[in-house]
């Protein structure tokens, strides 16, 4: 029993070394938040998700985000990827991103989009966590992630949240698993629906990347992301934590 408890131990400690920037700007998966904060500091750059001849470093991904006690926050410049038709955020005409499906030119150097997150252990579940928080595209959102102590260098985590920007309802989760060699991969999905008829997808995408440490600070991320449009699309970067 001592055995699995310091082993439980030891995987949750190796874990955060797999924590990533968000696409979106807090720390989680590639698009999706979790319900952690490890790192106090984080800073990613990478391609955006095109096809394979159309990889190219521009335009481009920036993102960062740092910790404050349990409060985390993002700036990122990839707010948004996919969307099917035109969103008023929180329903104000002023906020409001064009659709059209996927589209390459909402990436620049500005502006560069705040996001916050609390995130807190979940005393009732050991190796849970609780998190709420406001990330663009999903607006205020709440999940919960779980992880599951294994032999190292194994570690597995999940997670799984919802969020809502008032005239948009998401529904999210993912998987990710820490390997040997320094190498992690991740799952993740996403079914945006609108706020009045749940069942007409504003953004329904599934993803996939392998993660390798290059130092104890430093990760290459390789991603393969498939939108609605039946379109797969490639992406890859770097990113620093501290």
């Amino acid at each position: 029993m001592k055995k699995f408890f310091f082993t439980a131990f030891l995987c949750i400690s190796v874990s955060s070394l797999f924590a990533l920037p968000s696409y979106y700007g807090l720390e989680g998966l590639y698009f999706i938040p979790s319900a952690r904060s490890d790192a106090a500091v984080h800073l990613a750059y990478s391609s955006v998700p095109s096809t394979a001849s159309e990889l190219s470093l521009f335009p481009y991904s920036v993102r960062g985000n740092f910790k404050l006690s349990s409060v985390e926050i993002g700036l990122t410049n990839t707010y948004a990827y996919f969307l099917k038709e035109d969103i008023a955020f929180f329903g104000n005409e002023d906020w409001t991103l064009s659709g059209g499906g996927f589209s390459l030119d909402r990436t620049s150097v500005f502006p560069l989009i705040p996001s916050v997150k609390f995130a807190f252990p979940d005393e009732a579940v050991p190796n849970g966590s609780l998190a709420v928080g406001l990330e663009f595209p999903y607006g205020l959102f709440l999940c919960f992630d779980y992880l599951i102590p294994l032999s190292l260098p194994f570690a597995l985590q999940v997670i799984v949240g919802m969020g809502t920007t008032g005239s948009t309802v998401a529904s999210f989760g993912g998987v990710t698993l820490a390997l040997p060699l320094n190498l992690a991969l991740a799952v993740e999905a996403c079914y945006s629906g609108k706020a009045d008829f749940l069942t007409e997808a504003q953004e329904l995408f599934v993803s996939a990347g392998l993660s390798y440490r290059l130092t104890k600070s430093v990760s290459a991320d390789f991603v393969f992301r498939l939108d609605d449009d039946g379109v797969r699309r490639l992406l890859c970067g770097i990113d620093w934590s501290l």
